[in-house]
């Protein structure tokens, strides 16, 4: 008995040896797959590689590992079925009858595909888990229905880096270099706020940012604890007064600095509620505005026991008021964003903000400081208490916070002394404080705003040396509490975002350009994505240090489409987290807007044309919205129209009227169209139509060839959305030999001479400013239609029977290089000008580029012919002293600045006879401007943008003297 005790545990430890054995055989089949497997990026060095393999023979199940790289890939269920079946063909007998499991960084490939293979022990989505009660902010004027978007969805997210201290070199600086004329701290935000944010909120979303988002140099702070300061605070009680509510913001300094908390140095208000919109008690908070302009709206209050979730706010703008309910019940104590709109300067109750206590409920309305515009930075740092002198919307996140009033614990997380590291963990934290008590993020403490998501948008995704584009890439985190989040919810559900994103981007990427590089998806221990308590990513959208990254990046068409595919993704996302069965996409802006004019009977036509997204196919129009605004007053809250026209009846006569357009459908509404305008006179007979036909936008030049590289911003310097702060200075070293370095001597070194500058840009907007100074020009006797040049070239305009046609091209320009070329005269535009100087109508053309980019001999023909000149060269602005003629002496803007673009270069025209030159340049003398007087028509030819004028007055009284001679008068 003994001997066959012996034997068989002999037999039993044999056996054992032999079930965790490691089949050479095995091992090489196995290694040779994943060598060859390939995930679609990563350079020669990086390749899928066999970890470990373990081999249970008596549960006949062999535990297969592979690298980290293998796991970054995208899995989809048919992948991952693939993957096991050929895995399981290439295994020798008896190991090809074996359970098999599959891993990639240890966790098996089927728990990578996005949504999850249905099996997992906790939910990938939100499972149930929704937030049901009033929004943080609702806006209660807008027209138009949203239930395929993201309405009732708040979401997080932020433009990486910005401006900190660094204690020990005891200075200011950036988090990233300066590198093509910009830097990861400045390039984020110009995709993030002009095009990203507005794209979530025109889908419903409620957008918060622990980043100053308003590229707002002013800042106007009015308050219960100073009421004459900056502007007037003002109560007035009806059934019930106001009373005090505890403590409250109050600005004592001018520099905060260590933990001081602007918001525990004041009081605040509270009122009872009531239902009777008659007996209601109203604060009114009025700034002093500065200087026209856009300005956002932050309010607070102090979230009581007994506080309301529907608390009214009117925001009067240039006399228009629009409504938000906000929900004070949550968000208290600190800034809470309601809009931007745009202010005149001053003090006028028609720029103001008002507070209701009317309400549905009982309970307490509260209310406190109101603060309008993004301002200065005000937090000191160091010994000397060093402010950055930038705007705040330029630096970290860390200062940001304690100007929020957030805990010392969100923004000093590191002792209060390693701002750089502090800045970083600043923007989780301070988005975990807002969500805590949130059914998203349960716990006892926190603001309770239910954020569900956040994303950290980068542009550090490498470099190449090949000259590929490094593409966009995307980071998360599953390790902390087991992987789960406070939810529940399995923090895979972050790399499900992850892949809905980068899918997204690199999908319409490579559809609109051709070619992107779609990178991998890392499982990696981050801050911004370890700290947030909800799912999030670090999205890492290109590479500021990559040449051929930065040729799109800096194209503002490349930043709108990648913006719309961030936004798509996140709407992708958002839709299967909770559980929805479809979404729909907002549309495209329109296009060929124009607006007439009916002087008799008073009446102005709207037109444009719906535009179809080849991307997207559930980007389709249902209706639009028509924005209107009169005079000097801002725009209405918009009108829903169902067709593609629009009739303003009974217009005021002698006043100017301005619109916008958008297009909408069940995700949400488009970017806004171009402003158009219309004026009619009540005392003059004469037609003027005013074409808006500058629409370019663009990049700097980029300059490439076998030794050096980079953007040349004297020979073109592009033209920007707007408005916009993303560069730092000019670039200074070109040698690609550097390349791949930082700091100076490295490919790309550039300067600072811009950091701080918001660069003017292409506000979308010349026709009104045309038309304004045509109505001083020929004080009024005229009435104008204005359109954009898309409606003449598409034959939805015809603009035969006005008296003067002027043609504002600016900077419109075929570059050749940037994503959608501007051409000034296309074909079609060219035959309607020929045909409206043939029916007798006179023509005023200006822009920088109406010579030298008129090529062709048929486009030289036309100038000629038609417009009386030839092109004579150009000259670059700075070597000219001014502009003479019309009895002035002129400049226009030649640099960067914030009032208007700039104008690097001004075309020389001279005069075909009988034609003859009527402006020129000093001190060359080179013809500026050609004037023909002809029985058939009249017409003048500015080789200048004659907005871009620098002096106002001047500017007038040149468009009186060309109006004068069109005109006839």
């Amino acid at each position: 008995m003994r001997l066959r005790y012996i034997l068989t545990l002999w037999l039993l430890l044999v056996a054992e040896a032999v079930c965790f054995s490691q089949p050479a055989e095995v091992r090489n089949r196995l290694s040779e797959y994943f060598q060859r497997y390939y995930v679609g990026y990563g350079g020669a060095a990086d390749k899928c590689k066999l970890d470990e393999i373990n081999i249970d023979s008596h549960a006949r199940v062999m535990h297969i590992y592979a690298n980290e790289l293998f796991a970054t890939q995208q899995f989809t269920r048919k992948k991952v079925e693939d993957i096991y079946a050929e895995v399981k063909k290439l295994l020798p007998t008896p190991y090809n009858t074996y359970r098999l499991c599959i891993y990639g960084k240890k966790v098996l490939i089927e728990e990578l595909v996005t949504g999850g293979w249905g099996d997992e022990s906790a939910p990938r989505s939100w499972n149930g888990i929704e937030y049901k009660g009033n929004n943080w902010v609702t806006p209660l004027n807008r027209p138009n229905d949203i239930t395929h978007g993201l309405a009732d969805r708040h979401i997080a997210l932020w433009a990486s880096h910005g401006r900190y201290f660094a204690k020990d070199k005891r200075e200011w600086r950036w988090q990233r270099p300066r590198l093509f004329s910009t830097a990861e701290d400045l390039l984020s935000q110009t995709i993030v706020v002009p095009y990203l944010i507005p794209m979530l909120e025109n889908a419903g979303a409620i957008v918060f940012t622990p980043r100053e988002r308003d590229w707002q140099k002013n800042e106007v702070i009015v308050d219960n604890d100073r009421p004459a300061q900056n502007g007037l605070y003002a109560e007035t009680s009806g059934n019930y007064p106001w009373e005090p509510a505890g403590p409250g913001f109050a600005q004592l300094k001018t520099v905060y600095s260590g933990y001081d908390n602007p918001f525990a140095d004041g009081t605040s208000r509270c009122c009872a509620t009531q239902t009777r919109r008659s007996q209601a008690s109203i604060i009114t908070w009025t700034p002093n505005i500065p200087e026209d302009g856009q300005y956002a709206v932050y309010v607070s209050y102090p979230t009581l026991p007994t506080s309301v979730s529907d608390a009214t706010y009117t925001v009067k703008h240039r006399g228009v008021s629009t409504q938000f309910k906000v929900n004070q019940q949550m968000g208290g104590s600190t800034w809470v964003y309601l809009g931007t709109f745009d202010f005149a300067a001053g003090n006028s109750r028609d720029n103001c903000v008002m507070l209701s206590n009317q309400s549905s409920f009982r309970g307490h309305v509260s209310a406190d400081v109101v603060r309008f515009g993004g301002g200065m930075g005000n937090i000191g740092r160091g010994d000397s208490l060093q402010v950055s002198g930038l705007p705040r919307f330029l630096e970290g996140a860390r200062y940001y916070t304690q100007w929020a009033g957030m805990p010392w614990w969100v923004y000093a997380n590191k002792g209060g002394d390693q701002d750089y590291a502090e800045d970083i963990n600043a923007r989780s934290l301070m988005t975990n404080n807002l969500a805590r008590g949130s059914v998203y993020v349960p716990c006892d403490s926190g603001l309770c705003v239910p954020i569900d998501m956040c994303v950290a948008l980068h542009t550090d995704a490498g470099f190449s040396l090949d000259g590929s584009h490094t593409g966009t890439l995307s980071i998360y985190t599953t390790a902390p509490n087991d992987g789960l989040l406070p939810s529940g919810v399995m923090r895979l559900a972050s790399r499900d975002l992850s892949d809905m994103v980068v899918s997204q981007v690199d999908q319409d990427l490579k559809q609109t350009f051709g070619n992107w590089s779609r990178r991998q998806l890392y499982d990696r221990n981050y801050s911004e994505s370890r700290e947030p308590e909800m799912p999030s990513i670090i999205l890492e959208m290109l590479s500021h240090q990559n040449y051929y990254d930065m040729c799109r990046a800096h194209d503002p068409g490349f930043k709108f489409t990648l913006a719309r595919a961030i936004y798509k993704g996140i709407l992708r996302y958002e839709t299967t987290m909770h559980g929805m069965k479809s979404y729909v996409v907002q549309p495209l802006p329109v296009t060929a807007l124009a607006a007439m004019t009916n002087p008799s009977q008073r009446r102005i036509t709207l037109n444009w044309l719906a535009v179809d997204d080849p991307l997207e196919a559930s980007a389709i129009a249902s209706s639009f919205i028509v924005y209107h605004a009169e005079g000097q007053g801002g725009f209405d809250n918009g009108t829903l129209v169902n067709g593609a026209s629009y009739n303003l009846e009974s217009a005021t006569p002698d006043v100017l009227h301005r619109f916008k357009v958008t297009a909408v459908n069940a995700g949400g509404q488009s970017m806004e169209s171009e402003e158009v305008c219309a004026y009619i006179s009540s005392s003059g007979a004469k037609q003027i139509l005013v074409v808006d036909a500058f629409d370019r936008l663009a990049g700097p030049q980029p300059y490439d060839n076998d030794t050096i590289q980079g953007f040349d911003f004297n020979s073109d310097p592009g033209v920007p959305i707007a408005k916009m702060p993303g560069y730092s200075g000019a670039q200074v070293c070109f040698d690609k030999r550097f390349i791949g370095r930082e700091g100076p001597g490295a490919l790309g070194h550039s300067g600072y001479e811009w950091e701080g500058l918001i660069v003017a840009g292409n506000t979308r907007d010349w026709s009104t400013r045309h038309a304004s100074d045509i109505i001083y020009a020929t004080n009024g006797m005229a009435s104008i239609s204005s359109c954009t040049a898309s409606a003449v070239t598409r034959g939805t305009f015809n603009p035969i029977g006005f008296d003067v046609m002027d043609i504002a091209f600016g900077l419109q320009r075929a570059d050749g290089y940037s994503m959608r070329q501007a051409k000034t005269f296309t074909e079609p535009l060219i035959q309607t000008v020929a045909a409206f100087t043939r029916s007798g109508g006179n023509i005023l053309v200006s822009g920088a580029f109406i010579g030298s980019d008129m090529l062709s001999d048929a486009e030289r023909l036309f100038t000629r012919s038609v417009l009386k000149y030839e092109f004579a060269g150009y000259l670059p602005t700075y070597s000219i002293g001014s502009i003479f003629g019309l009895n002035n002496t002129f400049s226009v803007f030649r640099t960067f600045n914030e009032k208007s673009y700039s104008v690097p270069h001004v075309d020389c025209l001279v005069a075909t006879s009988p034609a003859f030159s009527t402006m020129v340049y000093q001190p060359s003398g080179q013809s500026a401007a050609v004037a023909y007087k002809g029985k058939d028509y009249r017409s003048i030819a500015l080789g200048f943008p004659i907005e871009s004028v620098s002096d106002a007055g001047i500017r007038k009284e040149l468009m009186r003297g060309l109006m004068q001679f069109l005109l006839n008068e």
